[in-house]
């Protein structure tokens, strides 16, 4: 099963602790969601480390946004100053870029966002979420708001979401306040729910269980975007960093590329079966 997949190898925030509290196809449920609102997609996505943004997020932003302009669907990104110019030079999708402001001001933001865009689906993936005081901590409990835009607020103004986190202080984490607290996961929690809150050990690869989902049910390989080494290696040009190294190498979250790939293959193992005699 590709939930299975996801969260195959551990990680030391226990995130495969909260699959029970999650229906068993919880990733099929999010790519049913992506046919069923195929229109103008509000991708978010870039958590700020070490003064840039890290690996986890933007890749899968990029290769779902691929899939989804194949699915017709017009994908356009919203992040902030610490991800913005990265997506910009490292894919051909529109990016807002959401000032770093107030509470007040980022609702009126978000409003403004949604009022002309006129989404049909908003997805997150490795977004910082806002946890209950109102503040953004990483994974080391450390606030970092002020390097944070607040682009929850569109999540609270737009009912058509889909959250990916692997740690607990995502946007979309909020569906999962109680279990993080009963099965004590060492983070500060996000408190922003969605409507699909999707987990795995590192969240680009909800996004490629979400693309091999869709290419089960669409019957074609969408997983041919699914092009890891070579957007990660644009990604360390840009100086963007391993959200656990810290530093501009050639992994996400401390996994090298060849475990990423494997996963990947994993992937596309389960997507084989159906496309059988049906070209690309």
């Amino acid at each position: 099963m590709i939930e299975d997949i996801l969260l195959y190898y551990s990680d030391q925030r226990n995130i495969h602790k909260l699959r029970t509290y999650l229906p068993h196809n919880f990733c099929e449920q999010a790519a049913d969601a992506v046919l069923k609102h195929v229109g103008k997609v509000l991708i978010t996505t870039g958590f700020w480390v070490a003064g840039t943004c890290e690996t986890d997020g933007p890749i899968g932003a990029i290769v779902l946004a691929d899939v989804l302009t194949e699915l017709r669907a017009d994908p356009v990104f919203v992040t902030d100053c610490y991800c913005a110019e990265v997506l910009r030079r490292c894919c051909q999708y529109r990016v807002i870029d959401f000032p770093i402001t107030s509470h007040e001001e980022s609702l009126a933001i978000a409003r403004s966002i949604l009022a002309e865009e006129h989404p049909s689906l908003l997805i997150s993936i490795e977004r910082c979420g806002m946890s209950q005081d109102g503040h953004y901590y990483n994974m080391r409990r450390v606030d970092v708001s002020e390097y944070t835009a607040k682009v929850d607020y569109l999540f609270l103004e737009f009912p058509a979401s889909i959250g990916i986190g692997d740690g607990g202080n995502e946007i979309g984490m909020g569906n999962l306040t109680d279990a993080i607290a009963a099965e004590a996961l060492p983070i500060a929690p996000c408190v922003t729910c969605v409507e699909y809150p999707v987990i795995a050990t590192v969240s680009n690869w909800a996004a490629y269980g979400m693309i091999a989902y869709l290419s089960q049910k669409q019957q074609r390989d969408y997983m041919r975007y699914v092009t890891v080494r070579e957007i990660l290696t644009q990604l360390v040009a840009e100086g963007v960093v391993d959200g656990v190294l810290k530093e501009p190498v050639m992994s996400v979250d401390g996994f090298a590329i060849d475990a990423i790939e494997a996963v990947v293959a994993s992937l596309r193992k389960e997507v084989e079966p159906f496309l059988t005699g049906i070209p690309g």
